[in-house]
C-alpha cells in the first residue's frame, strides 16, 4: 500500500491505496514477509504454479569473484 503524505507545518497521512495484491508464502509469525533496499525496490517471496516448471541458479563462493 502507499499512503500521501504531507510535512508542512503539521504531519497530514492521505488515504491508502493498493498497490498490488500478493499471495505471500505462509511463514511464521517471527518472519518478515518482505524487504525494502536503500533504493525504494523491494523484494516480496510469493507462491509460485507448483505446476510450472521452473529453474533456479545458485551462485557459491561469490565474495572470491569480488576479490578480482
Amino acid at each position: 500500500m502507499a499512503v500521501a503524505v504531507k510535512t508542512a507545518a503539521s504531519f497530514e497521512a492521505g488515504i491508502p491505496k493498493h498497490l498490488f495484491q500478493v499471495n505471500f508464502f505462509q511463514f511464521d509469525s517471527n518472519t518478515s514477509r518482505f524487504d525494502v533496499s536503500r533504493d525504494g525496490r523491494f523484494l516480496i517471496p510469493v507462491d509460485l504454479d507448483i505446476d510450472a516448471q521452473q529453474s533456479m541458479i545458485a551462485v557459491v563462493n561469490w565474495t572470491a569473484a569480488l576479490k578480482r
